[in-house]
């Protein structure tokens, strides 16, 4: 979450485009931190890619 908050890339996508682009550009970042979290905690790297509906609802919850 500290990663995604405040990124300027991210802020400027919101303001220039519509939900749907954002929400795209908000994944693939999500998906780079999921990966980037493997070698700290890979219990949770694995529960979000084994657990689908936990691994959508933490994208979510992080979009809001």
């Amino acid at each position: 979450m500290d990663k995604l908050d405040g990124d300027a890339a991210l802020e400027a996508a919101a303001r220039a485009n519509p939900i749907e682009n954002v929400r795209m550009s908000f994944d693939h970042m999500v998906e780079d931190a999921i990966e980037e979290i493997y070698e700290s905690n890979a219990d949770v790297y694995l529960r979000i890619n084994r657990d689908q509906a936990f691994g959508e609802a933490l994208k979510e919850l992080l979009f809001v």
